[in-house]
């Protein structure tokens, strides 16, 4: 690509974050756009944040939501997610994305070729759940990327944004998350990339979006306390979702929710 461009990646649905994210990008001079995968999930506008980006005309990756769930979600699916306190959010993100946008989604290619042997990947070229976290050393991300001679690779995937070039001069760009950022910074993160020299010139933005309006959108996709987690997740830059799903993971369901309670009161 000759073109400046933008990464957006882990958009997750926040439609609040996204526009302000786009608008900003047009702002900077972005020519066009890619998408490192996880645009749908969590938020309250799937099907938003998808129709915005087909109309600017981004190209997409799937991220491993696309790939778990939109792709699965349909007559196949586990029996569980039909019911229960703990997939109220799934079948909520499911039916407003709607079959043909599902359908789109989960036809999206695992990887975008940009030329000067670079590439756009949701995490990187191990797998799609593979993430690379801006604490790993430089020889840990090698070995992530060293099944294949690249020179850059672009990716989302941990919600961390950074910009690293290793030792044997491969560049690793994490662009953060638009729509639900884990550094303790609640500001929407993407890069603003353009091509320079044989090189790229990467500016890792973060853009101020509306976060209690993002918040009330999504508040009835799942049971209170789900939506209070998520909540809380949004405003802090925090991972307060995972921590809280995973102990509440073997629970019945019965029990789910008050376990999700006990998470927020900690």
């Amino acid at each position: 690509m000759n073109e400046i461009f933008a990464v957006l990646a882990d958009v997750h649905g926040n439609l609040e974050a996204m526009d302000v994210v786009l608008a900003d990008a047009q702002a900077h001079g972005v020519a066009s756009f890619v998408v490192a995968g996880d645009l749908s999930g969590f938020g309250g506008d799937p099907d938003g944040c998808l129709d915005r980006l087909i109309a600017v005309d981004a190209r997409m990756v799937r991220g491993n939501h696309e790939a778990d769930y939109v792709a699965r979600f349909g007559p196949g699916m586990p029996v569980e997610w039909r019911t229960g306190p703990r997939w109220a959010g799934l079948r909520w993100n499911m039916e407003r994305l709607g079959a043909t946008r599902r359908r789109y989604l989960a036809d999206l290619p695992d990887r975008l070729e940009l030329g000067r042997r670079a590439a756009v990947m949701h995490a990187s070229t191990r797998g799609i759940r593979a993430g690379a976290m801006p604490t790993m050393t430089d020889d840990v991300l090698e070995e992530m990327f060293s099944t294949e001679p690249l020179r850059s690779a672009f990716v989302g995937h941990t919600h961390r944004a950074f910009d690293r070039r290793l030792r044997s001069g491969r560049r690793i760009v994490n662009a953060g998350s638009v729509g639900l950022p884990l550094d303790e910074d609640p500001r929407a993160a993407y890069a603003v990339v353009e091509p320079r020299d044989g090189d790229w010139a990467i500016d890792l933005r973060r853009v101020a979006y509306p976060i209690e309006r993002a918040i009330a959108r999504a508040w009835t996709q799942a049971p209170e306390v789900a939506d209070e987690v998520l909540a809380l997740f949004e405003r802090t830059g925090r991972d307060h979702v995972g921590p809280a799903f995973r102990a509440a993971r073997d629970e019945p369901d019965d029990t789910f929710l008050s376990v999700l309670a006990a998470c927020l009161r900690a």
